[in-house]
């Protein structure tokens, strides 16, 4: 097992009123739905945000890719507990952790974890 780690940060005024495109771009099917269900502007900017850079940081944290891996075969997701999971068809057996945090104009994300 190899310690693998990335980490992103990104100026959340980027995801105000975004477009659909952006959205469909960014987010999974399975994160689709959760982001529909927001009703404030700013939670809706916080969670694209959010899972934008997670997503940069999971790509980071990899480096390289055996194939191309797209964002929306990478899903933010919440544990149990409320704190963010990361789900994806890439070495979908590699155990990864999380965390996201984010001001009002910035977001940052870690992804840390092993791989083979």
């Amino acid at each position: 097992m190899r310690p693998i780690l990335g980490v992103d940060m990104e100026d959340l005024r980027r995801f105000e009123n975004a477009s659909e495109a952006l959205v469909n771009r960014i987010l999974s099917d399975l994160e689709k739905p959760l982001y529909e269900a927001l009703t404030s502007a700013k939670r809706k900017k916080e969670f694209l945000g959010g899972r934008f850079a997670a997503k940069e940081a999971y790509k980071k944290a990899y480096q390289t890719f055996e194939r191309p891996v797209a964002f929306t075969e990478v899903s933010v997701l919440k544990n149990a507990d409320g704190s963010p999971t990361i789900m994806s068809t890439y070495k979908s057996d590699d155990v990864l952790l999380v965390s996201i945090s984010h001001t009002d104009d910035r977001v940052i994300a870690v992804v840390s974890g092993e791989t083979t």
